[in-house]
């Protein structure tokens, strides 16, 4: 889903994760998990938003690695696809 401040990738109906348009040249990776759900993963997170259920990672043009976040990324695809393992 492709829309003003973000393009989210679904399983079903709902997001599991996507980039977001933090301002004009300020991205961002977000995953939808639980603050706790993200303590397993070895990734600063820059914040977690309560309102949305979702954690956000800045995108550093440079520094960010995207097969770093990997393991992020399939995580919240199986959760929100109940394929959790």
């Amino acid at each position: 889903k492709f829309n003003k401040h973000y393009c989210g990738f679904k399983a079903g109906f709902f997001n599991a994760f996507g980039i977001k348009w933090i301002g004009t040249k300020t991205f961002a990776f977000f995953f939808k998990m639980s603050e706790k759900e993200t303590e397993q993963f070895n990734i600063d997170m820059t914040r977690y938003e309560t309102q949305w259920k979702e954690a956000v990672y800045y995108i550093e043009v440079g520094k960010t690695r995207t097969k770093d976040f990997f393991p992020l990324f399939e995580f919240s695809y199986r959760k929100l696809t109940g394929d959790e393992q």
